[in-house]
């Protein structure tokens, strides 16, 4: 079973792979996202406590990324909650 603390590493793991591949800082992320920086930093150093699926979607909008593609990951796929 995957541990909050595993979910939270996979999810900054995502935010920062998708940054990189995109050429994104954390400050365009938020500012296309329209998520507070603190919380962009949050998402990728794993130190959010419980992301909400609305901050997730407005993340990924600014990654110009969908949920479904987001999350369609080996590590997101093999997760058994």
């Amino acid at each position: 079973m995957l541990s909050r603390k595993d979910a939270r590493k996979l999810l900054a793991e995502r935010v920062n792979e998708l940054c990189k591949e995109k050429k994104l800082t954390y400050e365009e992320l938020s500012s296309k996202s329209e998520v507070p920086i603190e919380t962009v930093l949050q998402m990728a150093d794993g130190s959010v406590k419980n992301p909400g699926i609305f901050a997730i979607a407005k993340i990924c909008e600014g990654l110009n990324v969908s949920l479904k593609d987001f999350f369609d990951t080996d590590e997101f796929r093999n997760i058994m909650i």
